[in-house]
This record gives structure tokens, sequence and C-alpha cells, in this order.
């Protein structure tokens, strides 16, 4: 199949397939799927093909029906539509990418578009204009020097000159000792110690050092007999003896400079100085090591040693960042602390190691194999595929102190950096915010936030937290925009999918004190009865609907009329545990009869597994239905 093929714009069949029956669709398919014209306005395809397909199920096969060729104008407006029969062909003319931006193919069924694809219309621009050729050079030979005219050569000077000065239609070329002069076409070229210069319209130009082919590698020597090791001795001091062998050479420092012995001899009380044979003065480049690396700093490429520390040269000066294009990076990490290593107010290495108490703090650690370690601390996130922890694995309790400004501006809670965050006490009578994280990686992550007591200040306000636009809370199967928190232990899971994170979850509260506010009510069981009057005092009662937290049936209840407008409702203990629960009934005029006109309902007595319940309109008791509530009070003050 040649040329581009597109797949373009599917759209689902009007309806289903039927009851055990696959569904149906349908799409086009476009050979080529642009037309592009040239800079002449010619098309350069003579034909597109265009054919229409029906999937049924797994099935495909070309669909022969009918369907509408659409024009577009370049402002996107139809200009005209022709009916086709499929497979259809698209023959563009030139100078129609002047006139249409796209023409579609749309197949309709039962008046619904059920495919529909797009052929654009491309112009392809002119092409540029060549650009001028480039000038070559010729290497003539060597120079001696060059220079803006003859004046400016030195006095005595020997050999060819090059020179800006024109003459005879070119640049000169000059010799001061009177031996006469040329000149130089554009292109020809002259090597003056190494770099080569060119011959231009009005001056020579500098093209930078000018190399051969790389010769081939010579033989290795052999090799030399290993030389002796310098090493620090401090800064000179008198009664101390500084001996020099074929190994070991001492180096001090004095005033400023540093010496070593001039041979293999011992020295004892020969201050370091020029004035004397017996110290030599020691060159940067006769020593691995610098003036910084004998002084308090050592430093090897981007590590500095210093004390008991090895640290790197890159890291944060007083909260500014040092890296390699940093105008401080060969000063800052003199500003180390080696007493606090971290002082934020200071220089902090990325890295650091204390080689005396075993000690590695780095900014970022890739570990490869296995790690063993009897404790440790996380400051910040650790992301890990797999997890088995044998020892305790806890967060504590941190106060929420709000949002929290960085050096470098940002921010963070701490919310944002820990699990179980404890609310600051506060009684002054108002809802207090509360700053809660709405990002991705809160997917999946439990928070425990606690509100009663800190450092033995107990608080009595409402911490309220408010969901972006975007997210919201989940409790008790509805959905919330606010979340209040007072004298309780809240716990929330983030909760959502790879696209957003949708929100928070309330999963459990845990009330601390009586005082509280936002504790939900848990039902235990609610159900409806409806009276029928069969006589004058005679009638019976139905238990229409129950609904219990615990799974109790309908069959399991019963309800007794124990004389006009008195009735009991038994439950299983499984239903309410215990007499600790409230009744809460209302009247209902519900039923075939009734001799009451509106229906007044009371508890009349309660106990373990029954209550009773009278109904009435006026001071006797009459005939009618309620419905009945029973709350479990357990957290509430009572």
């Amino acid at each position: 199949m040649g040329g581009i093929v597109a797949y373009d714009h599917l759209i689902t069949a009007p309806k289903d397939g039927a009851d055990g029956e696959p569904a149906v669709g349908y799409y086009f398919v476009a050979e080529p799927s642009v037309v592009h014209f040239n800079s002449e306005g010619e098309p350069t395809v003579k034909s597109v093909k265009v054919t229409a397909y029906k999937a049924v199920g797994g099935k495909v096969s070309p669909y022969g029906g009918a369907s509408v060729m659409i024009y577009y104008d370049t402002g996107g407006s139809v200009v005209k539509s022709v009916p086709v029969l499929n497979p259809a062909t698209l023959t563009p003319s030139a100078g129609d990418a002047a006139k249409y931006s796209r023409v579609d193919f749309r197949l309709i069924i039962s008046g619904n578009v059920v495919a529909t694809i797009s052929i654009p219309y491309v112009s392809n621009g002119s092409n540029g204009t060549n650009g001028k050729d480039g000038t070559s050079f010729v290497v003539k030979g060597t120079a001696n020097g060059h220079a803006a005219s003859e004046e400016d050569v030195p006095a005595g000077a020997k050999g060819l000159w090059l020179l800006d000065s024109v003459i005879a239609g070119g640049l000169a070329l000059w010799y001061p000792e009177e031996l006469g002069g040329s000149s130089a076409a554009v292109g020809d070229a002259y090597i003056i110690n190494g770099d080569i210069w060119v011959a231009g319209d009005k001056a020579w130009n500098p093209l930078g050092q000018f190399r051969g082919p790389e010769g081939a590698q010579g033989p290795r020597g052999a090799q030399g007999s290993p030389g002796p090791m310098s090493y620090l001795a401090g800064e000179w001091q008198s009664g101390v003896t500084y001996t020099r062998t074929e190994d070991l050479i001492p180096v001090v420092s004095h005033k400023g400079f540093y010496w070593r012995p001039d041979g293999d001899i011992s020295i004892l009380n020969i201050e370091p100085s020029a004035d004397n044979d017996d110290w030599e003065l020691v060159s940067k480049d006769d020593m691995v090591f610098a003036r910084i690396v004998m002084s308090d700093f050592g430093k090897f490429g981007s590590a500095i040693m210093v004390g008991d520390y090895l640290f790197s040269q890159f890291g944060k000066l007083n909260g500014e960042t040092i890296d390699e294009n940093s105008s401080k990076k060969d000063t800052a990490y003199t500003q180390f602390n080696a007493d606090n290593p971290e002082d934020s107010t200071r220089f902090v290495p990325s890295l650091w190691i204390n080689f005396r108490t075993g000690e590695l703090h780095c900014k970022q650690g890739f570990f490869h194999g296995e790690v063993n370690a009897e404790s440790g601390t996380f400051n910040g996130t650790v992301n890990a595929n797999d997890g088995i922890f044998k020892g305790i694995c806890r967060q504590p309790f941190v106060l929420y102190e709000g949002t929290v400004l960085n050096a470098d501006g940002s921010s963070y809670s701490a919310l944002d950096k820990f699990d179980n965050v404890s609310l600051p006490m506060s009684s002054s009578g108002w809802n207090i915010a509360l700053e809660l994280p709405w990002a991705m990686s809160c997917i999946g992550r439990k928070l425990t936030i606690a509100n009663f007591e800190w450092l033995g200040v107990r608080g009595s306000d409402n911490y309220v937290a408010t969901a972006p636009l975007g997210c919201q809370f989940y409790e008790g199967g509805r959905i919330y925009k606010d979340l209040y928190i007072n004298r309780e232990i809240v716990e929330l899971l983030g909760y959502g999918d790879t696209n957003r994170f949708y929100g928070w979850v309330v999963t459990n509260r845990v009330p601390i004190d009586k005082y509280k506010f936002s504790k939900p009510s848990m039902v235990f069981c609610m159900g409806s009865v409806t009276a029928v009057r069969t006589g004058k005092t005679t009638g019976t009662v139905t238990l229409t609907r129950w609904s219990s937290s615990n799974g109790v049936s309908k069959d399991d209840v019963t309800v007794t009329r124990v004389e006009t407008g008195k009735y009991t409702i038994k439950f299983p203990v499984t239903a309410v545990p215990n007499d600790n629960y409230i009744p809460i009934v209302t009247g209902s005029i519900a039923g075939t009869t009734t001799d009451a006109k509106a229906v007044y309902a009371c508890v009349a007595a309660k106990s373990k597994g029954s209550f009773t319940v009278l109904t009435a309109d006026d001071d006797s008791l009459n005939e009618g239905g309620f419905n009945f509530v029973l709350l479990d009070p357990n957290g509430w003050d009572l």
C-alpha cells in the first residue's frame, strides 16, 4: 500500500448491536492523507483514494454506500458539498490550494454521521536563493610578523611581514631590510608562529593555530625510578629537625612561602630564607599540591580535605547555590564550619564525610546493592519499590505550625513532610484555617491529624480545611468541600488515579474529649410501622420498612399492637447491643383506615431489645402509623 495512510475520526455507531450480537462501527482510510501543492500551485499527487470500511465485531469489510464530500475555503467555511459513492476519488487541480483548506468525507446512515475524515491542502513555499560561494585559501609560506602599515614594523625586524596596506591591488608583502615587496591576492595565506593569516579585501585575518595531521605515537619510554614523597610538616619551628631522604621530603610553611630541604640533609634551627643554601623554595609547578593544600584546606579536583572531613566543593553558602557556574565556587568552601557542618549560615557542602566519627551526609544517594543499618533518620521523601521492616517503624506526632518559607522562596508545612500532626491549641472562638497538601504525591498517603492537647494545653476551636477546585473530602457516603476537626483524631487517605488527585477520604474519627462538634450520628437501625383499623377497637399493624447497620433481617423484628394506639417493637440484641440507645419516633397517617386526623407519636418505654410507642391526636389514644430511628449516643456529651 503506497503513500501515507490515515485512520481518522472513528465515530461510535448509531447504536450498539442487539443482545448477543456484535457492535457495528465505520471508518475511512485515505491514500495519501494530505495533498501538497508546490510553489507553482500544482498538486504533487494526481488523486486521493478514500475507502469506507464497516466493522462488525472483529470482521472488517469495505462499505459501498454513499458519502458526502465537503469542500472548505481557507477561512474554514463550507464552499460546496458533493454526494459520492464509496470508494471515492478526490482529484485536486492546479490552484486549489488558494481556494480550499481541506476536503472532508462524511458517512451518514439513518441521519447520523458515523465516520468522517479530513484531507488537508498544504502549500509549499518557493525555494530560497542560493548562498554565496565561500572563500578558500592557499598557504603560500611563512612570515615573521604582521603590522598595520610599514611604519608599524619594529625597528630591526627581518624577514617577510604582512601589512594591511594595499599596493598593486592587493595586501602588502613587505621585507623591512629593504629587499622590496609585493602584494598578495585575496585567499593567499601565510603562517606566523603557528597561526595562519589569510588575505582579505582590506586586512589580513588571523584564523588561529595551524596544525597538520597528528603524527603516530612514539615508543613508550623506560619507567623511571619512583621519586620521594612530599608531606606537609606544618609551620617551620626552631628546635625541630627536618630530614630529607631519598624517600621523604618534608615541606614547611614560613612567612607565606613553602620550603623543603635542598638535598638529603637534616636541618635544625636554620630559618628558611633565600639567604642560605639549606632550604629550597617550593614552586607550585614542582608539587602535586598548591598553596591551598598547604594551609587550611586540601583541594583535589572538586573534593576538599580539612581536619577530619572530606567534603564537596559545591553546595550552599548561606542559602545560595554554589555550583560550577557560581562566581564563588573557588572560595565558598573556605566558609565550612567543622564544628557544625550543617550550619545554614555558613557553607554546607552537598556531601561531607567525617572520618573520625564515620558520619556521611549527602544531598542524594543511590545504592545498587544491599544496605544494612542499625538505625536511621529520613528528613525527606523515601521512595522504594519494596520494603520489609522487621523492627519498629513509626512516626511521632509533630506540631503543625502553618506554612514555613524557605530562604529560596519555596514553602512547606508540617503536613507536607509528616504523616502524624497535632494542631496548635487555641481558644479564640473562631474557626482556624488548616492547609492540607493536594498534590499527586499524596495519592495513597495516610494522614493522622490530632486536635486535643499539646504540652499540657488543651484547645477548643474548630480547625477547618477547605478543598480546592476539583478536589473534595469524602466521608460517610457524602462529599464535602470543608472538613471540620475538633478535639478528636481524624484519619485521612489520599485518593486519586494516574491523571489527578481527587481528594481526602475520612477513614476514621476518634473522639478524645466529650466536647465535640463534628462527630457524625451513628444509626443502629430504622423502620416504619403501618396501622390498619379493622373495627372500632380492633386493627393490625405491619412493619413495612426496616434497615439495620448490623445486618439484622426484617424477619427477626416483631411489632405487637398491645391496645388501641399502643405498639411494642422487639428486635434482637445483635441490632442494638444494650439499652444505651435513643429511640426517635415521628407520627405518620398510614394504612387503610385510622381514627386519628393527625398522628402524634411518643416513646412510652424502652429496654434492652424493645421499646413501646403511643399514638394519639387528642387526650385519648388513637390508631396511627409511625417511623422510628434508634441512635447510638456513644462519644457524645450526654
